[in-house]
């Protein structure tokens, strides 16, 4: 397995050598790629209160950016409870970024919204779509798994891959190195 682990990292490593340079000279909104680190964000959370990404360096991250609109956003919440459940303890935080959130939910402090969220993820608001737009995200939810250095292992889009033992086995191989 940790063989394994180690020609992924070097196949992705190799990946953002190229990738992500190309898009950023372009112009264009770039996804972060696997193999690059993931960069800096900071966004406010429910209460108001600015939570950066790099607090959480050192810990394994599943970053998803969701719509409320979108019910297979909160099949995916669902599911990322379900592995911080399992693995939060040994270092996986599991920071969601709202980008499209209904007026009725914002309500009470976002209420509504944190009882649909899964237990222990870290709710972020994007209101304005400023990080789904710099990073060309348009399909909902996209998930990032960034180790503990922010180099990102898995970019995806939906819900299936999430829900797979390789995604899992890949989850457990980040948090117990």
């Amino acid at each position: 397995m940790r063989i394994l682990a180690v020609f992924l990292a070097g196949m992705a490593f190799a990946h953002a050598l190229v990738s992500p340079a190309v898009a950023q000279e372009s112009g264009n909104p770039a996804m972060p790629s696997v193999g690059s680190v993931f960069p800096s964000i900071t966004l406010p959370d429910v209460e108001g209160k600015q939570v950066s990404l790099d607090s959480f360096r050192g810990k394994a991250i599943l970053l998803s950016f969701w719509s409320c609109y979108t019910d297979t956003c909160f099949t995916s919440s669902r599911v990322i409870g379900e592995l911080l459940k399992e693995y939060s303890s040994r270092g996986l935080v599991a920071p969601t970024v709202c980008t499209e959130v209904p007026p009725a939910l914002e309500q009470n402090s976002y209420a509504g919204l944190l009882k649909q969220c899964g237990i222990g993820q870290i709710v972020l608001i994007d209101k304005d779509r400023v990080f789904a737009k710099r990073f060309g995200i348009v399909e909902f939810p996209t998930t990032f798994l960034i180790d503990r250095n922010h180099v990102v292992w898995q970019a995806i889009t939906g819900i299936h891959p999430l829900m797979t033992e390789d995604f899992r086995n890949l989850v457990k191989s980040l948090v117990t190195e």
